[in-house]
C-alpha cells in the first residue's frame, strides 16, 4: 500500500487535521484509527482503514525512534549520565549495565536514523556514541 494514499484516506475518515491545525503525523492518524476501534458505530474501522493504519506503522516507529534519539542527545548535552538515561529507558536500576544499555540503544537508533543496517533490536553494537551528535530530522 502507498503511505501517502493511506494518510489521505485516514485523514478524511477521521477528519484530521481539524481546521487551523497542522498536517497530521503518521502517529496522529494511527492513533485516531486505534481509538475508533471501541467507539465507532457498527463494527468499528473498516478493513481498509485498519490496513491503512498498519501501512503507516513503520513511519510511526521511525518518528518515535527519531524523537527518542533527540531526547537522549539532549539529555547528554544537559550533562545527564548514561547511567541515569539507562535507568529511565528501563535498562535496570543503575550501574554499568544501565549505562551500557543506554549507549547501545543510542548507537542502534543512530544507525537506524542514518539508514544503516542494524544487527538486532537490542542494539548490542558496542561502538561508542558521540555525545551531542546532530540527528537529522
Amino acid at each position: 500500500m502507498n503511505t501517502s494514499d493511506a494518510r489521505a484516506r485516514l485523514g478524511r475518515v477521521y477528519q484530521v487535521p481539524r481546521p487551523g491545525q497542522p498536517e497530521p503525523t503518521a502517529t496522529d492518524l494511527v492513533t485516531a484509527a486505534e481509538r475508533a476501534c471501541p467507539y465507532r458505530a457498527e463494527d468499528g474501522p473498516t478493513d481498509g482503514e485498519l490496513l491503512d493504519a498498519l501501512t503507516l506503522l513503520p513511519a510511526v516507529r521511525s518518528d518515535v525512534e527519531r524523537a527518542e534519539l533527540r531526547i537522549i542527545d539532549r539529555a547528554r548535552e544537559a550533562g545527564i549520565t548514561w547511567d541515569r538515561i539507562g535507568v529511565a529507558l528501563g535498562y535496570g536500576r543503575g550501574g554499568e549495565g544501565a549505562a551500557q544499555g543506554a549507549q547501545r540503544r543510542a548507537t542502534t537508533l543512530r544507525a537506524r536514523v542514518a539508514g544503516r543496517p542494524v544487527d538486532d533490536d537490542r542494539g548490542d553494537d558496542p561502538a561508542p556514541v558521540e555525545p551531542g551528535a546532530v540527528v537529522p530530522c
